[in-house]
């Protein structure tokens, strides 16, 4: 099955956005949208699991010694994630785009909502146009109003002079 060639599956072009930060210093749809997925990963990190916990039971918990502890520490070597501070800033400024940018412009609700939609297939890795395919949505009216959503922020961005970050 043969791709199309302006819009392959999930966008794998605006990935490439970080690398082409240092060319240009100004925001581009594609940066702008790299900065999104960026930032809903990172809160995503940083929040943890959310929800009800699901089936658990009446017991108590176990109780370890600290020797117990250091042991089952150094068997889990697993790399964790932190964040500075200045990176939640950032995380928090970012997720606030869509709402600054999009939210004052009536004739942009649709193509806020379907950036929404695109950005949460991105952060979870899911396909966005079998997202479209399920909810119904043309697939190529959806790409439009992507990009029509992503260029009116990185537009906003450039007016305000918010300088341009790697992510």
């Amino acid at each position: 099955m043969r791709k199309n060639s302006r819009h392959e599956d999930d966008d794998d072009h605006l990935d490439g956005a970080a690398g082409r930060f240092g060319d240009d210093d100004t925001w581009t749809p594609a940066a702008a949208g790299a900065a999104l997925i960026w930032a809903l990963r990172l809160a995503r990190v940083v929040a943890g699991p959310t929800g009800p916990r699901g089936y658990g039971n009446g017991m108590p918990d176990v109780v370890y010694t600290a020797e117990e502890v250091r042991e089952m520490v150094a068997l889990t070597d697993v790399p964790r994630i932190t964040a500075t501070s200045a990176m939640i800033s950032r995380m928090e400024a970012v997720l606030n785009w869509q709402g600054r940018y999009l939210a004052v412009d009536p004739a942009l609700v649709g193509d806020s909502r379907v950036l929404k939609v695109y950005l949460r297939c991105r952060a979870n890795k899911a396909s966005f146009s079998k997202e479209c395919k399920r909810r119904g949505w043309g697939r190529t009216r959806s790409y439009e109003q992507r990009d029509r959503a992503l260029s009116a922020i990185s537009q906003g961005l450039v007016r305000d002079q918010v300088p341009l970050f790697r992510v």
